[in-house]
């Protein structure tokens, strides 16, 4: 009977081991990021960001962060900078996923290509183990909400007057 009992212990310890089946893993989770991937310059970016567990347990204190590049405005108060958005989102049953919308006004020079690195971290029921699953997502500005040029001389003389034509156009749509 022992002889018996230990080959069955041994069977399905070897089946949970080698199977996964209880593996917990960054990988078992996908972060879908949608949104425009050109946005004038000035414009509202509105990001639907999906983010699925598909480990086998649920995961607990789950925070998603955006980092946004230099100059980012809150789309509600564009005077207002925003340089991050974090939110916590709880605990996320296995299977389950959780969507969220972000909107923020972007700004940047025409043709400029911005990353927005999205950084998810978790933990799960019984552990003091911290997950943490990158994903980054890409945009390009593709004008400037403001243009200035600039006309002069090529050379001049010291002491003389130069004149300087400056035009300043806004390409902005508000």
């Amino acid at each position: 009977f022992s002889l018996l009992f230990f080959v069955i212990a041994g069977g399905i310890s070897a089946y949970l081991f080698l199977s996964n089946s209880r593996t917990v893993s960054t990988d078992n989770i996908t972060i879908a990021i949608q949104g425009p991937t050109t946005v004038a310059g000035g414009d509202i970016v509105p990001l639907s960001i999906t983010i699925t567990n598909r480990n086998p347990v649920a995961i607990a204190d789950a925070s998603i962060t955006i980092d946004f590049p230099p100059g980012t405005r809150s789309a509600d108060n564009v005077l207002t900078p925003y340089p991050r958005y974090t939110e916590n989102l709880g605990a996320l049953a296995s299977g389950a996923s959780v969507v969220r919308s972000v909107k923020a006004v972007v700004f940047g020079s025409g043709g400029q290509a911005v990353s927005l690195p999205v950084t998810l971290s978790y933990g799960t029921e019984g552990s003091n183990a911290t997950f943490i699953k990158n994903s980054t997502y890409g945009l390009t500005i593709s004008t400037a909400p403001l243009s200035v040029s600039v006309e002069t001389l090529t050379e001049t003389v010291s002491g003389k007057p130069l004149s300087l034509d400056v035009t300043v156009r806004s390409n902005a749509t508000a």
